[in-house]
């Protein structure tokens, strides 16, 4: 392989917290999600530990669908509901639950 300069900066989207910065987002967020990491899944050639992304806030939310649902292990983990699903998807999202024998933290 061979690495050509060409004297330009490229700026990345990530950043990297402290352990005390990274405690308090935790602490004050409201919904935590802990996911497959997309990016460990989609290229399928990295050796690292696959359930490892954390999603807060809305983007838990989001990230809570009902596919979502059937990647939890009803003996040992539980799902929960974001508060802002509509009552339509949320009926759903139970009744999924209720066939997986999951059971969901806010009913």
């Amino acid at each position: 392989m061979i690495t050509i300069p060409v004297n330009i900066e490229i700026k990345g989207r990530q950043i990297v917290l402290d352990l005390a910065e990274a405690k308090r987002y935790l602490e004050n967020a409201e919904r935590i999600v802990i996911m497959d990491c997309t990016c460990r899944v989609q290229r399928g050639n990295c050796d690292a530990p696959i359930h490892t992304c954390l999603r807060l806030n809305e983007r838990a939310t989001q990230a809570l669908e009902i596919e979502e649902l059937e990647k939890l292990n009803p003996k040992t983990q539980a799902g929960r509901i974001g508060g802002s699903v509509g009552t339509k998807k949320r009926i759903e999202m139970e009744k999924k639950a209720e066939d997986l024998d999951l059971r969901l933290l806010n009913l």
